[in-house]
């Protein structure tokens, strides 16, 4: 097991997140609020585990934006209720049939994925340039 930590700390009305070269605001009225900051760490993780796959399996292919769309649950415990993808790549229409064939494997890899409540429902499109 390895442990890792990050920092957040309170600062007037709002908290940050402490990096290195600066800090993330924390608040929805001057930043990213908790919430956004989830789904973007999905899109974040899934891009992430896609571009391994991708490389692993000597597919050429760029992933050159990801567009991150959620929904809130109408009832509780679960904040969301859908996180939906949009990845735009970059491949040769001849890749295209293999690319769609890994993207089916990115959830079971991404571990922000696994983190969440298996109730949300993900799902993946790909826009292909």
């Amino acid at each position: 097991m390895t442990n890792e930590q990050v920092t957040v700390f309170g600062k007037e009305e709002q908290f940050e997140l402490a990096l290195d070269q600066m800090n993330l605001v924390m608040t929805k009225e001057a930043g990213y609020s908790p919430t956004q900051l989830l789904a973007s760490a999905v899109g974040g993780c899934e891009g992430y585990v896609l571009k391994s796959l991708l490389l692993n399996s000597k597919v050429p292919a760029e992933v050159t934006k990801i567009q991150v769309d959620y929904q809130r649950a109408d009832t509780r415990p679960q904040f969301f209720q859908s996180i939906d993808l949009t990845f735009e790549i970059v491949a040769d229409p001849k890749w295209h049939h293999r690319i769609d064939s890994i993207m089916k494997l990115v959830e079971k890899y991404c571990p922000v994925v696994q983190s969440l409540s298996p109730d949300i429902e993900i799902t993946e499109t790909i826009i292909f340039l």
